[in-house]
């Protein structure tokens, strides 16, 4: 598999842009660096098992009960889908997110 895959609108690496395999994306600061660095509008990540959305001008998120829907718009976005194993979160069901191209949105949500 390669290290990193780009792919209009995304991004997809499982550390961080700058170190695709240990790198840890955890902050907003980090999405911000994320989001110059590859001049992407969507960079995904996994590495911490965390889910979670960053958000241009909104800042991080994480999914509540229901879960989390980003409208994407023109907004730059960073996320992290969470994991199916290893949950670092507390929460062992199998964390995911799904892209809905028609509507450009991603969703965050749990196997129930």
């Amino acid at each position: 598999m390669p290290i990193s895959e780009s792919r209009e609108p995304f991004v997809l690496v499982h550390g961080t842009p700058a170190d695709p395999l240990r790198g840890y994306l955890l902050s907003f600061g980090q999405a911000t660096d994320a989001w110059y660095e590859t001049g992407a509008k969507v960079v995904l990540v996994g590495h911490s098992h965390l889910p979670f959305a960053c958000i241009e001008g909104d800042g991080l998120r994480q999914p509540g009960p229901d879960g989390l829907r980003v409208e994407l718009g023109n907004l730059r976005v960073a996320v992290n889908p969470g994991s199916v194993g290893q949950p670092r979160d507390g929460d062992p069901r199998a964390a995911y997110a799904v892209y809905d191209e028609g509507a450009e949105a991603i969703s965050l949500g749990r196997v129930w």
